[in-house]
């Protein structure tokens, strides 16, 4: 059995310094903040994702009705469903699913075409960029607008733009960006085909 002096037995027996209760008490607080900014950033990523499957399922869902036996407000089957993405020298926070009510595979500003729902994006995130390719290379901007519509009985996608004030014309591809405040992107990519993935 170890005998114990008095004065080891109260070193024993003594509670944390001061400067150690501050250094746990900092170590602490960083492991803290860094655990709270990694979780910002990945709640961002998250709505970053979730928004450009939103937009996807936007362009899926137009390619449903525009295929599919869905008549119009109309009450027709000849006319073709699409998303509008517009641009006008910065960040856009919605984008347009419409019917083409005068069958010219391009939105056009109500009476001429029936908007079906303004779909909003979240708080500070954006719409940041619009793209195209004709088959020469991609041309990308942020003004400019892309409409991609569907029409019976082909699931394929006309995909019209005009990108930096350039010509309107027919793409072969599109791409749409979006970014959030921390600045990370994803893209929705939709090709004449009818493929629409995320990238």
């Amino acid at each position: 059995m170890r005998i114990f002096s008095t004065k080891t037995k109260r070193h024993l027996l003594r509670g944390f310094t001061l400067v150690e209760l501050v250094v746990i008490a900092g170590i602490i607080s960083i492991v803290s903040a860094v655990l709270l900014t990694n979780n910002n950033l990945f709640g961002g990523n998250i709505i970053l994702t979730n928004l450009a499957y939103d937009v996807a399922l936007s362009v899926r869902q137009a390619q449903v009705y525009g295929v599919s036996t869905r008549a119009t407000t109309l009450g027709s089957f000849t006319q073709a469903y699409g998303v509008h993405f517009k641009l006008t020298g910065g960040p856009s926070s919605s984008y347009i699913f419409f019917v083409d009510a005068n069958n010219n595979r391009i939105y056009d500003n109500p009476p001429a075409d029936t908007i079906l729902q303004l779909i909003e994006v979240p708080p500070s995130y954006a719409l940041t960029k619009i793209c195209g390719d004709a088959g020469a290379g991609e041309v990308c901007g942020t003004t400019g607008t892309i409409d991609v519509s569907f029409l019976r009985p082909s699931p394929d996608a006309l995909i019209q733009g005009n990108i930096e004030s350039g010509a309107s014309q027919t793409f072969m591809n599109a791409r749409v960006e979006l970014t959030n405040p921390s600045g990370r992107t994803k893209s929705v990519l939709i090709s004449s085909t009818g493929q629409i993935s995320i990238q």
